[in-house]
């Protein structure tokens, strides 16, 4: 830049998409490469690392905003995610069987 300043006209919708851009840049590059996302489990992995049966696991799933990813036709969980939505419900059944 050579310090000369100009005024532009821009499209909201365009100024959110240009700062999403560059928040989006931002974040890539303050990311350790080495931070790898949580390992996904099957319906028995998810079953076995919260003490629960797969009939408990279904049960969940059912719930509205349950975290659940789908792979091809095979649900998947993220043990993390699952822990901490089980932790926001209010008063609701909780994983134990």
């Amino acid at each position: 830049m050579t310090g000369r300043m100009e005024i532009v006209t821009i499209a909201v919708d365009d100024l959110r998409a240009l700062v999403r851009d560059e928040i989006d840049r931002a974040l890539e590059a303050h990311t350790p490469p080495d931070i790898a996302p949580a390992p996904l489990v099957s319906i028995d992995g998810l079953a076995e690392a919260l003490a629960c049966s797969r009939p408990t696991i279904n049960r969940l799933r059912r719930q509205p905003g349950f975290p659940e990813l789908r792979l091809v036709d095979a649900p998947r969980f993220r043990i993390n995610d699952v822990i901490r939505w089980l932790r926001a419900r209010e008063g609701g059944d909780d994983a134990q069987d």
